[in-house]
């Protein structure tokens, strides 16, 4: 059942970057997203990808610097530089994440915590700006685990939990549909659509009303 999603998920993140023929593509990932990443990967190629890289990321590597008190770790040249790379026009940029040892940071000390992610951010820094800027194609996704669903759903057993979790899951992304893709294509042209004619309103502004609301949110007309 989790392949049927697995792969609508994968094609869903090609479309939310436009993937084309030709693209380098970086996948981050956990250990428990390696499943649903495969899906990605393989249908990356099959639509013609030039090359895909995988972005390993655990937390328990940094929790254990951190608990051996490493304030900073001595990162090879190559690491930086392949961040930058894959900046580079051509690539683009996939994030698949799972929540699955959340508490990890807990008890470590917030002193070494502080100046260790300090040093990381500094590394990634050209990366993040990239990204914020639009100057990358991006999207990130969520794998729901035993350890996340238990925390939205303490009711429920663990097994309930997970079932419940995708549930939503499935419904926000609409996985459910045979072409989800189709769904958000559509939905974005109308949004287009209604974007475009409430710009020509030129409205003043906009108005709340409701049970306990009334507010007025003026426009911007600089914007």
């Amino acid at each position: 059942m989790k392949k049927m999603y697995y792969d609508k998920i994968a094609d869903l993140m090609l479309f939310s970057i436009d993937f084309k023929e030709g693209d380098k593509l970086i996948v981050t990932l956990n250990h428990d997203c390696r499943e649903a990443v495969k899906n990605l990967v393989y249908k990356a190629y099959e639509e013609g990808a030039a090359f895909v890289a995988l972005r390993y990321m655990d937390d328990f590597v940094n929790a254990a610097a951190i608990r051996a008190g490493k304030n900073s770790v001595d990162y090879p040249d190559y690491y930086e530089a392949f961040l930058r790379e894959t900046c580079e026009p051509g690539w683009k940029s996939v994030n698949y994440s799972s929540f699955t040892e959340g508490d990890v940071y807990g008890k470590l000390d917030k002193e070494i915590s502080t100046r260790f992610f300090k040093q990381y951010q500094d590394i990634i820094k050209y990366r993040r700006e990239k990204i914020l800027s639009g100057a990358i194609a991006w999207t990130l996704t969520f794998i729901p685990t035993a350890y996340s669903a238990v925390k939205v759903f303490p009711d429920l057993s663990e097994d309930e939990a997970v079932a419940a979790y995708w549930k939503e899951v499935i419904r926000i992304m609409r996985l459910d549909l045979d072409d989800p893709v189709l769904f958000w294509k559509e939905k974005f042209r109308k949004d287009a659509e209604r974007s475009k004619y409430l710009t020509g309103l030129a409205p003043e502004y906009i108005e709340f009303k409701g049970p306990g609301t009334d507010l007025k949110v003026g426009i911007n007309p600089h914007v």
